[in-house]
């Protein structure tokens, strides 16, 4: 993971880079007397202002303020429900050394920013209020939806994106956010991207990329001392991805000294890390909380920590460190252990790689499924046995036999070079029961042989037809 930095008045503006991310979809209710009612075109500094009063769209007619040269803080009216459409120009407001928050969104109000995917572009900073959201003794930031263009928000004590010292919602659903905490001299701060100081930090990603980083806070979720509320998921698309990473709390989950933490992942590239012993990459330290990852997302973290640990799809790394990942994760009441799957052909890993489906000794799907990386590879997380592995590349579908260790340790290859395993136990078993006259010495035979289980010989003999 690389890491690019700029300043703005001593702000950090760092990007974090991705090798590559809902089990309730955290619903925005807009406050009750705000109605989206114009559109109001802007174009300077005092015009912004002015639009934030009351609810509208407010449309930018150009580029305003500049880094070093940006516009003060701004807030939107009490109960105010804005739409901000960058279109394809950039906002700069605030800065670290500005009191506050960047752009303030208090309790009682919405705020929803668009813009095209090329050029647009929100900067917004905060001293000892969010870069966007609340202020210090303000409450609950009001809901926070970002659905375009590139928007960083950074703050010195409080949030990023989201609280001050108090809960946060951000919902993502397209574009690119960045939000940021970084307070070096204070034993508390906010989350990079949801919760202040002691504040649930409600977080969903549906679309695009959301990047977090916190020191104190977690990256993504509840602030210092906070809980966390996290959902992501996102589409099988490269371009798509989450990036979280704390220093002592939680680079997904809570902060440092935070109860519990809810994080549920259904889909995408998720990429979290904690700096420091004192946190996890994923879920939380005191393990209160839940993680749950299902359908078919790439999720690689340094750790996870958390009260629950459920996987049931997609392809989970923690780090090779001892408990990495602690508790052992379940699927219901069945205990998993991780199994490496790589996908070749040729002695070359198949790129990209295929879907990975767990199927039962009948061929039936179990429900369990992974996309293999851009290495061709994937970590599954299996009950411990036999089990077998369907995949399909350049149109030749096989399912491959793979054995789990309860240890963790089981490495299988799908290679999908030469003869299936299924021709050469069919070949095999027509010349030996041929001349030993006994299909069941013939099956232990095999078994032998190829240092299978005698019952997945018979599984791909009855599928050829040649046993009953």
């Amino acid at each position: 993971m690389g890491v690019g930095k700029v300043r703005a008045h001593g702000t950090r503006r760092i990007a974090i880079g991705a090798t590559a991310a809902v089990a309730v979809t955290l619903g925005i209710a807009a406050p009750a007397a705000a109605e989206v009612a114009s559109v109001r075109p802007v174009g300077t500094c005092g015009e912004f202002a002015e639009a934030l009063e009351t609810s509208g769209t407010v449309v930018l007619t150009r580029t305003i303020g500049a880094t070093f040269a940006e516009c003060p803080p701004a807030e939107l009216g009490a109960g105010a429900d804005v739409v901000i459409d960058l279109v394809r120009y950039g906002l700069y407001l605030g800065g670290d050394d500005a009191p506050g928050a960047g752009l303030f969104v208090p309790s009682d109000a919405r705020l929803t920013i668009r813009g095209e995917e090329q050029g647009a572009y929100l900067y917004a900073g905060g001293s000892d209020g969010a870069g966007i959201g609340a202020r210090p003794g303000s409450g609950p930031s009001g809901d926070i939806r970002i659905e375009g263009g590139y928007v960083q928000g950074f703050s010195v004590h409080a949030a990023g994106v989201g609280g001050a010292d108090g809960d946060a919602t951000v919902v993502v659903t397209g574009g690119r956010v960045f939000g940021g905490a970084y307070s070096e001299s204070s034993p508390v701060n906010a989350a990079g991207i949801g919760g202040g100081v002691r504040g649930v930090g409600r977080v969903t990603v549906l679309g695009g990329i959301a990047e977090g980083r916190s020191v104190v806070g977690a990256g993504i979720g509840g602030g210092a001392e906070g809980d966390g509320v996290v959902t992501i998921d996102l589409p099988a698309d490269e371009g798509q991805w989450v990036s979280a990473e704390s220093r002592s709390g939680s680079g997904i989950g809570t902060g440092n000294r935070g109860g519990s933490a809810v994080v549920d992942i259904r889909g995408g590239r998720v990429i979290a890390s904690a700096w420091g012993a004192s946190g996890t990459g994923l879920g939380d330290v005191a393990k209160r909380g839940s993680v749950t990852i299902s359908g078919v997302p790439s999720v690689d973290v340094d750790s996870i920590r958390s009260g629950r640990i459920e996987i049931l799809g997609g392809s989970v790394y923690g780090s090779d460190r001892a408990a990495a990942i602690d508790p052992r994760p379940v699927a219901g009441p069945t205990p998993l252990s991780q199994a490496y799957v790589a996908v070749v052909k040729g002695g070359r890993p198949v790129v990209p790689g295929p879907r990975l489906v767990v199927v039962d000794a009948a061929g039936a799907p179990t429900g369990y499924e992974a996309l293999a990386t851009a290495r061709g590879s994937a970590y599954l997380w299996l009950p411990p046995g036999p089990a077998f592995i369907r995949a399909e590349v350049d149109g030749v579908r096989r399912t491959f036999p793979v054995t789990v260790a309860a240890d963790g340790s089981t490495r299988a290859t799908l290679d999908f070079s030469g003869p299936t395993l299924q021709d050469r136990i069919v070949a095999r078993f027509a010349e030996l029961a041929r001349r030993l006259g006994d299909s069941d010495a013939a099956v232990a035979r095999i078994a032998k042989e190829l240092r299978i289980p005698e019952s997945t010989v018979r599984y791909w003999l009855r599928q050829a037809g040649e046993l009953g």
